[in-house]
């Protein structure tokens, strides 16, 4: 029920503790365990200047749009994400040209699971919009995913963009661990 978010200091000093970031007031009041789920700091050097970006998994109600916050940088406020067909936030990661990645999962009985990964502009990422993204990868039932939480993005030795995608188990018997990677075309 809480929504704190902490920072280590980078490289890792195992002797120093995390500190608290502060969080907008909006942010304390998300909804019980549907609260910040998807969140990512953007490069210092990148279009938001090191703005962290947080999206809460679900909105208010099951049928409402999902809530972002710009923490820190030069533009810190709240946005709005659209939410489309059941799908809640998990994870995010900035591309290397400052826009943002945003992985959605869906688990119900009349869809069975699905993920997908939609692809935000960065300019768009301002206090007060509403924001949706370009859909650039699905996937559902058919496919090899599971439970997937998790997002990362680096560029490899050649020079491509690679996504790496992790699922949770839960610890269940019924779901699995995967770690699926990607290269990133262009659009």
């Amino acid at each position: 029920g809480r929504h704190p978010i902490h920072a280590f200091p980078y490289p890792l000093d195992p002797a120093e503790r995390a500190t608290s970031i502060p969080l907008p007031e909006a942010a304390r009041h998300l909804r019980f365990n549907k609260g910040l789920e998807a969140i990512a700091a953007s490069s210092p050097d990148g279009p938001l200047g090191g703005t962290i970006v947080a999206i809460a998994e679900r909105g208010a109600t099951f049928d409402d749009d999902m809530q972002g916050f710009l923490i820190g940088g030069a533009k810190p406020g709240s946005f709005t994400l659209t939410r489309h067909d059941d799908f809640d936030a998990t994870d995010a990661a900035f591309l290397p040209d400052g826009d943002l990645l945003l992985l959605e999962r869906r688990f119900n009985l009349r869809h069975g699971i699905g993920m997908r990964i939609r692809r935000i502009d960065a300019d768009r990422l301002k206090p007060g919009a509403v924001i949706d993204g370009e859909m650039i990868m699905e996937a559902g039932f058919a496919h090899q995913i599971d439970n997937m939480e998790a997002l990362a993005v680096h560029t490899s030795a050649s020079g491509d963009t690679i996504l790496t995608i992790l699922s949770d188990d839960n610890r269940s018997i019924l779901q699995r661990s995967l770690l699926l990677r990607f290269r990133l075309t262009d659009r």
